[in-house]
């Protein structure tokens, strides 16, 4: 297992240093790494559906749109700054796409990391202060705080996503195991929350991950249908 940013995980991919990922937002949020090296991976189709990408605030703050961010007021008490995650995320990318959109000339995208992001956003939620986040669907944070997205009318985060399983060139036959259990691996946003609520409270991703599985030996067998162990 290796841990990466979406762009050198896409491009190892590609190159074939890697065999596969299960974590490739289509069809908007990683569109323009599948447009750059999709013609030379395997994709076997969607592991989770229904998720979903935007900008997020806590419930008690009384703005409902985009829209509503261009108010002079409400942009002075946000410091005139939206709180991102790594520079070169897909959702970074189509947050600065849609501040174009919606003309959100006034603010800064600040460029830190998933976990600077949801501190920053732990810290307001805990003081009852303003503050907007690039998020996304799931995510531990929408199951330990009372968060809303904020709607899109001009479609500038598209619809609804899917995580998709992508794999190297020739793994199916390089190690068909593999390839059948990464082919047959799909799972629900609430299973995958269910994991992330743990790794937040303080189990390690192996201690969640094992404690699943031994929560769900069904979907598991499923995966490793015609495996040959």
């Amino acid at each position: 297992m290796i841990q990466v940013d979406a762009g050198p995980m896409w491009a190892g991919l590609a190159k074939g240093s890697v065999d596969g990922m299960v974590s490739a937002w289509l069809p908007n949020t990683h569109a323009a790494y599948l447009e750059k090296y999709g013609a030379q991976i395997e994709d076997l189709g969607a592991n989770l559906k229904g998720t979903k990408v935007g900008l997020a605030v806590p419930a008690y703050m009384e703005i409902n749109s985009i829209e509503d961010l261009k108010n002079s007021e409400l942009a002075a008490t946000l410091s005139n700054r939206i709180i991102g995650i790594e520079p070169g995320a897909g959702i970074m990318t189509t947050t600065e796409k849609a501040f174009a959109e919606y003309g959100l000339s006034d603010y800064t995208l600040l460029e830190s990391s998933s976990a600077a992001m949801t501190q920053e956003l732990q810290k307001a939620y805990d003081n009852k202060e303003p503050i907007v986040v690039t998020a996304w669907t799931p995510h531990w944070m929408f199951a330990n705080m009372d968060l809303k997205y904020l709607q899109d009318p001009k479609g500038a985060y598209g619809a609804d996503e899917q995580i998709h399983t992508m794999v190297r060139e020739g793994l199916k036959e390089d190690n068909p195991n593999v390839y059948k259990v990464l082919d047959q691996f799909e799972w629900t946003a609430e299973d995958m929350a269910k994991v992330m609520v743990e790794v937040q409270g303080g189990e390690t991703p192996d201690e969640a991950a094992k404690t699943w599985v031994e929560n769900n030996p069904e979907k598991v067998n499923a995966w490793l249908s015609g495996v040959k162990l």
